[in-house]
């Protein structure tokens, strides 16, 4: 009896060891709604970069369609910006230096797109427009609320329904050239991937701003060297004769930009 009731008290504590080690490697793993909340985490993620990544080629795309447009490059940003970042409304400006010039918008009602037009070009400032803070200080201007703002013009927020504001800027060799602003309706906190996704989009508008310039400059170039070209090929063929020659300078001149004075300076020389 004493050796069965050995060997029974100590298959009892073997069996209770077990049950606790099993009970600890049970409570060590991470719960199902654990797992399961890392896993949409993780796919929410990765949904979002993939349509980041889609909005970067699509815009790149239009950047190689209309490399001597630009306004279909701004469209496609303010309306990716409103659906990626849940936004109200986006618009894009552009600053020649001097002024800002409100150039697209997406979202935004017809009527309120007209008002904020009447109101451009117009020099950036701190109070009207998060677009000015943003050219002054060069830098990305978050609002979180702006009817909390002092400095704030609260006509267009209560008129169009809009609480917070972002705004990136252009740059160009560290120099402003233009901004993005998205709008939301209600207030709240920035958040730190619609800022890069926004500057993201400035760099590409920054691309697309640049290859139009460069390409407007040789056509120009170009343009400048066929006439020239032209004048020295009517003087070669007609020494002596300068009515050719300022018929020919007229004809190439005229199908340019021209100088008003320069133009008729022309048409006087050679009508005399």
């Amino acid at each position: 009896m004493r050796r069965r009731s050995r060997a029974t008290s100590k298959l009892a504590k073997a069996r209770s060891r077990k049950a606790k080690s099993l009970t600890a490697v049970h409570h060590s793993r991470p719960s199902d709604s654990g797992q399961g909340t890392e896993l949409a985490r993780l796919t929410r993620e990765r949904d979002e970069a993939l349509e980041q990544q889609i909005a970067t080629a699509e815009i790149l795309r239009v950047i190689r369609a209309s490399p001597n447009d630009v306004q279909p490059v701004f469209e496609t940003i303010v309306r990716t910006a409103v659906s990626l970042c849940g936004g109200l409304f986006a618009n894009v400006f552009r600053f020649d230096g001097e002024q800002l010039h409100y150039v697209a918008s997406h979202n935004v009602d017809p009527s309120n797109a007209d008002l904020i037009r009447a109101s451009y070009p117009k020099r950036p400032d701190s109070s009207s427009q998060v677009s000015g803070r943003v050219i002054r200080t060069k830098s990305v201007v978050w609002l979180e609320d702006v009817l909390t703002d002092p400095d704030y013009d609260q006509r267009f927020p209560v008129a169009m329904g809009w609480r917070r504001l972002l705004g990136v800027p252009m740059l160009r060799d560290g120099d402003p050239i233009g901004v993005i602003t998205v709008g939301w309706a209600k207030p709240g906190p920035a958040l730190k991937v619609q800022e890069e996704l926004l500057k993201t989009f400035a760099d590409q508008a920054v691309i697309a701003i640049e290859n139009a310039r460069l390409l407007n400059e040789l056509r120009q170039s170009l343009e400048q060297q066929t006439a020239t070209a032209d004048v020295l090929r009517v003087i070669s063929s007609s020494p002596g004769e300068l009515e050719p020659v300022f018929a020919a300078m007229l004809t190439r001149y005229a199908s340019a930009k021209p100088n008003p004075a320069i133009y008729s300076a022309l048409t006087a020389r050679h009508f005399i």
